[in-house]
């Protein structure tokens, strides 16, 4: 889990800062996956309010941070530079040989907040394998039902994953399911 990566980083002799940024990031990008629109099954907001008190408040303040500071970064711990390059500055021949633009932020999450954010990851975690046992066994029993007939019918399993990165994605079933809970 990222959270728990970035905690290794943060907790290393010299705190690794290089990668405290990259892996704050990542794992606040990959929490908040779970809760955007999309193609992908999302969790609800009424799950999200059900959370218990200080899940919530870390839940709220890992978004701040995620709007803020990452996913609409504009503000003063992010700077935008343009560069000139140019060559024999201090002679009468000086010409412009390069430009270039850099973009630095500073973001990370400490050692604490990281330990937090593995928190709501467990947490999340430890509900939706719940669910998903649940709803496997319902899958079985079902699945257990039918005839060797009906089983020999069933589409075969496709030999590869599709790896078109454009083909759309379907999930079928999963709002109406979890709004029916």
């Amino acid at each position: 889990m990222l959270a728990k990566k970035l905690k290794v980083s943060l907790s290393a002799v010299g705190e690794d800062t290089l990668m405290a940024e990259p892996l704050t990031i990542a794992a606040l990008t990959k929490y908040f996956r779970a809760f955007g629109e999309g193609k992908r099954p999302k969790l609800e907001p009424a799950e999200v309010a059900a959370l218990p008190e200080t899940l919530l408040l870390a839940h709220r303040r890992y978004l701040a941070i995620r709007n803020k500071h990452i996913a609409h970064a504009a503000n003063r711990y992010e700077s935008h530079q343009v560069t000139l390059a140019v060559a024999d500055l201090s002679t009468s021949t000086a010409r412009a040989t390069a430009v270039s633009s850099n973009t630095t932020s500073i973001v990370s999450l400490s050692g604490q907040e990281a330990d937090e954010l593995s928190v709501l990851c467990d947490y999340w975690l430890e509900k939706l394998n719940t669910e998903k046992a649940t709803e496997t066994a319902k899958l079985l029993e079902i699945a257990q039902r039918l005839t060797p007939a009906e089983l020999n019918a069933l589409p075969p399993v496709p030999d590869a994953i599709d790896e078109d990165p454009f083909r759309e994605r379907e999930f079928v079933g999963t709002k109406e399911r979890r709004k029916a809970q």
